[in-house]
């Protein structure tokens, strides 16, 4: 097993370099266009559900408006007639 080297014969740590204006302005911008783009995924998002709980509400009152529709059509003396407008 090869001998480990004593730490002194270790190579010397670089000095600790500080953050530049430009590095610090470049990482500041990434985290501002993240935190803009974040917040406009989490709008969008509840917009998205909002629509597709508006959009369930309409169905379900469709199909009541339908079968509501279908019976009082069963309970007419009458019937209707069959040329009617559809969509």
């Amino acid at each position: 097993m090869p001998k480990r080297k004593p730490a002194a014969a270790e190579a010397p740590k670089k000095p600790k370099q500080f953050a530049t204006t430009e590095a610090v302005s470049w990482v500041g911008g990434l985290y501002e266009e993240f935190a803009d783009q974040l917040c406009r995924y989490h709008e969008l998002t509840a917009h998205l559900l909002g629509l597709q709980a508006r959009v369930e509400l309409v169905e379900k009152n469709l199909c009541v408006t339908r079968d509501h529709l279908a019976l009082q059509i069963e309970k007419a003396e009458e019937k209707s007639p069959t040329s009617g407008r559809r969509c």
